[in-house]
């Protein structure tokens, strides 16, 4: 015990490191990481570094800009710095690609006398893995024609019938979480922020629903809805219906946000551009419009179609830079929405109007008639001037008709399609994204992580202000003016080039009129001077 008592007493408070001389560092120098007896130090050290993104010496890329243009020495030195900071965080990010190492593979064939597209769905579900084959599935439900809508991280499925049957559940366990029987028209289904929340468009009102089917809400401004649309970084619910009106109701604190008067009737197509979160709306007359809730007009008004317009959705794997739209008149549209002039491919399908998805990598189902055609990039995305029909990829006929909707399960290769007669679920190799990150949507999570994720999502909520069509404009540096005011007379420009007021100041004499003249100029302006 007493020896115990001893090594006690050895136990001493951290004293601060002295400063040594520069003659007693020469004396004694320090012994290096080789020289030292512990052989773990020896065997690691050599092979360590510090990541890229901690290193403080790290060279500044070449492609920032200095921002010369800003004569206040301490604001171009911050600006300078975030921008070396986020061109390394892109040149971090593409490195880090590098360990994505699942890919998502598409039908291959052998010689040029093969097509892909006569592949049937049970040589597929031969060929492909045991758990990949579960993703083909057959539901018989009365009650149709039906409509149906994914979570994020697509673990569960919603699906709604036109008479009424509302049901989620887990798809892959097959766990039912809510039944109902409505009892009245319902026209769509959308999960909110999870699945544990789910809006309906019933017939006069929208109203959600919990995970156990009671009903939490209704939302008596949203009159006879026909389509919803959920913005999970903004926590907006979106509906349009028959009053041509779009609304958007915020689902964190439970107000309405805005409501746009579109005055172009009811509506009964809707899409959202998950790159952007704009709202887009297809009408009767064939007019296509782009809404955002800080605008009280169109954002963008496209004439695409000669009648109404039936399905549209955006390319989510281009970052919104393709929508697809298809009309009443049987004909099959991709616009780039960087330019508007006109479309990049067209053609026409057999069985008219026809409803369309985006999948995660770029394929484009179309469901006309009584068949559901997948087609891939980057033929759909090839400029054509002929109204040629692209070619095609994958078929599966359905004879359940009218087909009401396609959907696309994330992060599987599956196509999900509404009919008469309930759901069927193809298999669409290479059409889902195979790596997917945690932190958005994870597919394996548990009831902890969900709440964490929820909690982080109302953290980060980004308000409805934000939303525009350049998502990149928050944060960038406005471009230096080419007016010339009384801060930068040092520069030599001539007097002709000058602004009015600047040549009325710069003039000789001092007469009333002038002064008359910049009495009233000064009233209600600021300009730098002032300030």
């Amino acid at each position: 015990m007493d020896s115990l008592f001893a090594k006690a007493d050895a136990i001493q408070p951290v004293r601060k490191k002295q400063k040594l001389s520069a003659d007693f560092r020469k004396r004694n120098p320090p012994k290096s990481a080789s020289s030292s007896l512990d052989r773990i130090v020896t065997s690691i050290a050599p092979h360590t570094s510090l990541p890229k993104s901690l290193r403080p010496t790290s060279p500044i890329p070449d492609n920032v800009s200095k921002h010369t243009h800003i004569k206040d020495l301490k604001l171009r030195t911050q600006l300078t710095r975030q921008a070396a900071h986020a061109s390394r965080s892109k040149a971090l990010l593409q490195d880090a690609e590098l360990l994505l190492t699942g890919e998502a593979g598409q039908l291959q064939i052998e010689n040029d006398m093969e097509r892909t597209w006569r592949i049937s769905q049970q040589e597929i579900t031969t060929s492909v893995g045991q758990e990949a084959a579960k993703g083909r599935q057959e539901w018989k439900l009365d009650g149709g024609p039906y409509r149906s809508r994914y979570s994020k991280n697509g673990r569960h499925l919603a699906l709604v019938g036109n008479m009424g049957h509302v049901a989620t559940f887990d798809w892959q366990t097959g766990t039912m979480h809510a039944e109902l029987q409505l009892q009245e028209t319902c026209r769509d289904v959308t999960f909110l922020h999870d699945h544990s929340h789910f809006a309906v468009a019933q017939k006069k009102y929208v109203f959600i629903y919990d995970r156990d089917g009671v009903e939490l809400h209704r939302l008596k401004f949203h009159l006879e809805p026909t389509r919803l649309e959920f913005l999970p970084y903004h926590w907006l619910l979106a509906s349009v219906g028959n009053s041509g009106y779009l609304k958007y109701q915020d689902t964190s604190t439970g107000q309405l946000v805005v409501e746009h008067r579109t005055k172009l009737g009811a509506c009964h197509t809707m899409a959202q551009n998950r790159h952007n979160a704009v709202i887009h709306l297809g009408h009767q007359n064939g007019v296509i419009t782009l809404w955002t809730p800080n605008l009280p007009h169109p954002a963008v008004q496209l004439l695409a179609h000669v009648g109404p317009v039936k399905g549209l959705s955006i390319d989510p794997s281009s970052g919104g830079r393709y929508m697809a739209t298809s009309g009443q008149d049987g004909t099959v549209k991709v616009w780039d929405c960087r330019n508007w002039k006109g479309a990049v491919r067209e053609w026409v399908t057999r069985g008219g109007s026809a409803e369309l998805e985006w999948s995660a990598k770029g394929s484009l189902a179309v469901a006309t008639g009584g068949s559901v055609n997948v087609y891939t990039k980057p033929t759909i995305q090839t400029s054509l001037k002929a109204k040629a029909n692209p070619p095609l990829y994958l078929t599966h006929p359905i004879p359940h008709r009218p087909l009401t909707s396609v959907r696309f399960c994330p992060f599987q290769d599956i196509l999900t399609v509404g009919h008469s007669a309930g759901l069927s679920s193809i298999l669409v190799p290479g059409s889902g994204e195979p790596d997917f990150d945690s932190s958005e949507a994870d597919p394996f999570e548990n009831k902890k992580a969900r709440r964490e994720r929820e909690v982080k999502g109302l953290l980060d909520k980004i308000q409805h202000d934000m939303i525009a069509l350049d998502p990149d404009f928050i944060g960038s540096l406005a471009p230096p003016t080419k007016l010339t005011t009384a801060v930068n007379d040092k520069n030599d420009t001539p007097f002709a080039r000058l602004p009015r007021l600047e040549q009325k100041r710069k003039m000789r004499g001092k007469g009333k009129s002038l002064k008359r003249y910049l009495r009233k100029q000064r009233k209600n302006v600021i300009d730098p001077t002032a300030v």
